[in-house]
């Protein structure tokens, strides 16, 4: 062969290399499409998947919390011997255990047993000004709170001073404004 022909065949065989390699780029691309479309049904199936799962672990969980904050209400309606029948009236204007299940969903009886605890709790709050029995026979007014919320100091009527437990106080129901007694020596 001659050095032409040579020449020719080795162009030849270039050229057929370049249309190979074009047909493996084109087979290359066509691959990585076909791999990333199967990895984003993969991704969006387990994404399916988990979405399923957690909502269903999450609306079982919700669940055990409603039945379970439902039988605490219903035990303290019930059980709780600090809801006398004139508090149970009160609350659910109900005389008997029929019209408070009958005619309350759980949700409304949380409610109102929510709202009546936080009340307690608010009306049991030792404030400044408050008359108390202390250690169960001296009235005191309580002066002011103490850097720890559990404590107050409080003055009798001799004008002991006293640092007391909240525990230790019971509250008379009197209230006395010191706030504005003290106010006014501010001035």
């Amino acid at each position: 062969m001659n050095i032409e022909q040579e020449i020719r065949n080795e162009i030849d065989n270039i050229k057929q290399l370049k249309i190979d390699v074009g047909d493996i780029n084109n087979h290359l691309s066509i691959l990585e499409g076909l791999c990333r479309e199967r990895n984003q049904k993969a991704v969006e199936n387990a994404y399916q998947r988990g979405l399923h799962e957690g909502n269903d672990i999450g609306y079982k969980d919700g669940v055990n919390d409603g039945q379970n904050d439902a039988w605490e209400a219903a035990k303290k309606i019930v059980c709780d011997d600090e809801l006398d029948w004139n508090t149970l009236l009160h609350l659910f204007n109900r005389s008997n255990f029929e019209g408070i299940f009958g005619d309350f969903s759980p949700s409304e009886a949380i409610a109102k047993l929510k709202a009546y605890e936080e009340k307690q709790k608010a009306d049991e709050e030792i404030k400044v000004g408050d008359e108390v029995i202390y250690n169960g026979t001296t009235k005191c007014i309580v002066v002011r709170p103490e850097d720890d919320e559990r404590y107050a100091s409080l003055i009798d009527s001799d004008g002991t001073l006293y640092s007391a437990d909240h525990r230790e106080c019971k509250q008379t129901g009197r209230h006395f404004d010191i706030n504005k007694i003290l106010a006014e020596m501010r001035t």
